[in-house]
């Protein structure tokens, strides 16, 4: 068959921790947009010098003309995890006490948009991956190794009761 070592390299290789589907590319633009607004938050409410954040990207991963430096859902973590305290560590006493709630509120917003991200993605992998093997398997050439055939239909079984 032809379509065999297409199918089967779908559901045999790990999936790359970078690999984007475009029905993500929405989801990801909310994520930078999250991260912008608690940018701007910084800047509107706790009198932050704009040139003191970090710079994000304009076109998001998976986007046309989007090249290396595009904007990822790696960033959006560092934003959460790293950037976040160095920011408002660099905030006056004053202004941090103002804006403390406001910041608070949309540092767990985006912290919620990334572990819905996640999910997404991850449903999102193992109907691809299910999907491969079923095709696999009604092609009727399974081939030699059937354990990625089988965990392939096993996260059809995942995919189907995670979302009931």
């Amino acid at each position: 068959m032809i379509l065999r070592p297409s199918i089967a390299a779908l559901i045999e290789a790990p999936v790359s921790p970078d690999a984007l589907f475009l029905e993500l590319v929405p989801f990801l633009q909310t994520l930078r947009r999250k991260c912008q607004a608690l940018a701007n938050a910084f800047v509107e409410h706790g009198n932050l010098a704009s040139n003191k954040l970090p710079i994000l990207p304009v076109l998001v991963q998976g986007e046309p003309d989007a090249g290396p430096q595009a904007f990822a859902l790696q960033r959006a973590v560092d934003f959460v995890e790293k950037d976040f305290d160095k920011i408002n560590n660099a905030l006056s006493t004053i202004y941090r006490s103002k804006a403390s709630k406001l910041l608070k509120e949309s540092r767990d917003s985006l912290a919620e948009s990334i572990d819905d991200f996640r999910i997404r993605k991850e449903v999102l992998e193992r109907r691809v991956i299910s999907a491969a093997a079923s095709s696999i398997l009604w092609l009727g050439d399974l081939g030699t190794k059937l354990n990625p055939i089988i965990q392939g239909i096993m996260n059809a079984v995942k995919v189907f009761l995670f979302l009931r």
